[in-house]
């Protein structure tokens, strides 16, 4: 199998296991694409040319899915930054309710001048 061969079946594993994320825990889905991601970056600087007609239409198909892949990966980080920030949300207003003083302001404090 050519090494295009292998980067466009690594590629295609990555956009089926992103398309499917409903179906796996985020932890295990990470813990996969991560581990792929690894393997076709070290297959991306064994690609060099001359490309037979096969590897030539494959490349092609190779740079479309690679715009899918790019989206869905963004997509991912999108929610996993939502869920970062909802959670950082969620520890202030807990902390706000504990301690509901504790975020006033001093700035306006009144001074008598009698005794």
């Amino acid at each position: 199998m050519s090494v295009v061969q292998e980067c466009y079946n690594l590629t295609e594993k990555l956009v089926t296991d992103l398309q499917l994320e409903s179906e796996k825990e985020r932890d295990v889905l990470i813990a996969e694409v991560t581990e792929i991601l690894e393997k076709r970056e070290r297959l991306l600087p064994l690609i060099k040319p001359p490309f037979s007609n096969e590897e030539m239409l494959l490349g092609t198909k190779l740079v479309e899915l690679n715009k899918t892949l790019h989206l869905l990966l963004n997509k991912e980080k999108q929610h996993i930054q939502k869920d970062i920030n909802g959670l950082s949300k969620k520890k202030i207003s807990m902390n706000k309710y504990i301690n509901p003083y504790q975020s006033m302001q001093t700035d306006g404090y009144f001074y008598d001048k009698r005794k």
